[in-house]
């Protein structure tokens, strides 16, 4: 039963479909997964009991989208460390890259498409794109070339990789910053009135991104961080 104590992770791991509906309130469940429902209600200005209603009812819903993602939760918390980092590796990393490069194209073509209707916006969206792309990108060769192997190298927790793990969370917390700063600036990646097929395309692409990012931030943080932390000496 969720109570106004539950912490966001718990909900997220208990039942995945839960990832929907705090994506749709901008609820952070992957780089504030330990902030608890009220917590979060307080952060968003809503009701924590009806924020508690509206996530039991989600938890009853049943959707092929819904039952997708919580199947492969529910499969990566059954993974060893070796397999998680693997699984980590070739599908998010992967596709995540796959998506930032299509995607720095996108935001500069529609940057100069659209310049003289929606400079302001689009400006800073580069600005910010730009940076999330660095940070990642970075991100990815520290976990892939040093924390990763380091964590398969040693089957019992060592007080080296645990504090690297907290760097990564660190960083996991300023991707999240420098989403919600995109996604308050394009008010969650809604396209303007005059938008063409490139500027839906990239609103699109990067809301999918997003999604991804927290997917992934949320099996780190909340399943494989721990579980390696966990281990016995």
């Amino acid at each position: 039963m969720v109570t106004k104590d539950t912490k966001l992770k718990d909900i997220v791991n208990d039942s995945p479909v839960t990832m929907d509906l705090f994506n749709d309130l901008n609820i952070d469940y992957c780089c504030n997964g330990a902030d608890s429902i009220e917590v979060a209600a307080n952060k968003q200005n809503l009701d924590v009991n009806s924020l508690i209603k509206l996530i039991e009812k989600k938890k009853e819903e049943k959707t092929e989208t819904s039952n997708d993602r919580t199947s492969d939760i529910e499969a990566f918390r059954e993974l060893s460390i070796r397999d998680m980092i693997k699984h980590l590796k070739f599908t998010h990393h992967q596709e995540e890259r796959a998506m930032l490069q299509e995607l720095d194209g996108l935001v500069n073509k529609i940057l100069l498409a659209h310049y003289s209707s929606h400079s302001e916006e689009l400006i800073e969206l580069h600005r910010l794109f730009g940076k999330l792309k660095n940070e990642l990108e970075a991100h990815f060769a520290k976990e892939e070339k040093l924390i990763f192997p380091l964590m398969n190298q040693n089957e019992n927790p060592s007080q080296e990789v645990i504090d690297y793990i907290n760097v990564l969370e660190k960083e996991h917390d300023e991707a999240g910053t420098i989403i919600k700063e995109m996604q308050a600036l394009t008010n969650n990646f809604t396209t303007p009135q005059d938008a063409c097929m490139t500027y839906e395309r990239t609103y699109l692409l990067l809301n999918e991104l997003v999604e991804d990012i927290f997917v992934h931030i949320f099996k780190e943080n909340s399943i494989l961080f721990p579980k390696y932390e966990n281990q016995k000496l």
